[in-house]
């Protein structure tokens, strides 16, 4: 009876520490910069959040890519700040940060944007995508 007990106890704490797939949340990071001065072009070359680095990166104008945040979220799902790093122009680097707020097994889409200004300032900002 000892060792059902034992058992039992094991399976439970095992049981609660993992989480299916299908709760995994995602994240999409999409790069919007458009200005029509190619040298103005900007790339996502990395993306930092708690417990997580995806670096060496490579996302265009224009182009996506999501990533799985499978390792869990020790910090849980709310209030997680993501920054966004990369060039903009020649010479001009982006560091940008966005506060977001995770759901379990859903993505969660932010885009990188140029400001209203952006050909002539060479900004850029960071932005939850809906």
């Amino acid at each position: 009876m000892r060792y059902l007990e034992i058992l039992l106890i094991i399976v439970g704490l095992l049981t609660s520490c993992w989480t299916p797939s299908s709760e995994t949340p995602l994240l999409a990071v999409s790069n919007m910069v458009e200005c029509n001065q190619i040298s103005d072009l900007a790339t996502i070359n990395g993306v930092y959040l708690i417990g997580y680095e995806f670096a060496n990166l490579i996302i265009g104008v224009d182009e996506s890519v999501t990533l799985s945040l499978d390792e869990g979220m020790p910090q849980g799902l709310d209030g997680i700040t993501i920054q966004v790093e990369g060039e903009y122009g020649i010479g001009n680097q982006i560091n940008q940060t966005i506060e977001v707020n995770f759901q379990a097994g859903e993505v969660t889409k932010i885009k990188l944007v140029a400001t209203d200004t952006a050909c002539e300032l060479k900004g850029t900002i960071l932005k939850l995508d809906e």
